[in-house]
């Protein structure tokens, strides 16, 4: 059993010292909201049990660690990473695997393989039916333009429209507390980009 206060002090300073600049989206904050979110929706979903508890916050802390060594297909790295350091911390190799299995459930597009992934997953989308989506929208824009992924905001709009139409959440908690909210935000960008297409 490895001590969870001192992985996610690990994840913390990982993640503060790690990190490119030019992950304005895939962030420190990010990382910090989507643990946050995990609490919340463990506990709306009635998830008691502490072990349970203890490895998912552990997955959500290292879920994005992957971007501190590469860009694309990070998942594996962020695996990588959470190997080195709860087994440098005594995990079994139970909790090793498990917490691995979590991570990689958060791949686009999203496979989560039990209610703990589908709270991950919820989790590291949650901003899609929050106030403050287009403030982290625009911070995802940035990255991708500073990666070279999209060249104009037309794209990035493209983009947006296509993945929030196929989105869905998993938990029944995110389905009634964002997927509405989400909905909202999906209609005035259709709206918006109907009416720069025909300007």
């Amino acid at each position: 059993m490895f001590d969870l206060n001192t992985v996610r002090e690990r994840a913390k300073h990982l993640l503060e010292t790690g990190l490119s600049e030019k992950l304005t989206y895939h962030c420190y904050p990010h990382t910090v909201w989507v643990v946050e979110s995990c609490l919340v929706l463990a506990k709306n979903q009635g998830i008691e049990n502490p072990e349970d508890l203890r490895l998912l916050e552990t997955a959500a802390w290292l879920h994005d660690a992957g971007f501190t060594r590469t860009y694309f297909n990070h998942e594996e790295k962020s695996c990588e990473i959470a190997i080195e350091i709860l087994n440098g911390e005594g995990a079994t190799k139970t909790e090793v695997d498990k917490v691995c299995t979590l991570i990689m459930s958060t791949r686009i597009p999203q496979s989560p393989c039990c209610l703990l992934g589908e709270i991950l997953c919820d989790a590291d989308l949650d901003y899609l039916g929050r106030d403050d989506f287009y403030y982290w929208s625009l911070q995802l824009k940035k990255e991708w333009e500073n990666h070279g992924i999209i060249k104009s905001n037309e794209e990035f709009e493209e983009r947006q429209l296509k993945f929030l139409n196929a989105h869905r959440y998993h938990t029944q908690d995110a389905q009634n507390r964002r997927e509405p909210v989400k909905q909202l935000y999906l209609k005035e960008l259709m709206k918006n980009h109907t009416i720069r297409i025909s300007a």
